[in-house]
């Protein structure tokens, strides 16, 4: 994911130099419909997609890719884990690969895909409507957890 005026944002250039150290591998950006990535071979820009869209490359892809300079909890993240998708990112999430370093992100996504089972589960669990609505009611009720 890439937004258009905020590339520093979300590391833009740090993604597309993975990109470049991995010409085997095709790389999708969303979100930017100003981002040029004619240089690399093995990567296509989509810019804005519809959600439609967005839920057919969760079925298509193997990783989620987000790396930030800030970010909070996104959902792109629990939408990549219900698809079970690895997730390199650079905060500490439940069920992703933490990463920081470009060589590291490399080495990662040089291993093996796998459908993330446990990531699933969690997003499952975690993030359906039902546990959201029995979170809730604990809330309005002043309880914890």
């Amino acid at each position: 994911y890439s937004n258009a005026g905020r590339e520093w944002l979300y590391k833009t250039n740090l993604m597309l130099e993975v990109a470049s150290k991995l010409p085997n591998m095709n790389f999708i950006f969303v979100g930017n419909n100003e981002l040029d990535v004619s240089h690399l071979d093995n990567t296509v820009s989509l810019g804005n997609v519809s959600q439609d869209k967005m839920l057919s490359l969760y079925l298509e892809c193997h990783w989620l890719l987000r790396i930030t300079a800030h970010d909070g909890f996104p959902r792109m993240i629990i939408e990549a884990l219900y698809f079970g998708l690895n997730v390199i990112n650079n905060n500490d999430i439940a069920h992703t690969i933490k990463c920081d370093e470009i060589d590291h992100i490399v080495q990662t996504l040089k291993g093996d895909a796998f459908f993330n089972k446990s990531g699933r589960k969690y997003a499952l669990e975690e993030f359906s409507p039902t546990a959201w609505k029995n979170k809730i009611k604990r809330v309005h009720n002043g309880i914890s957890n």
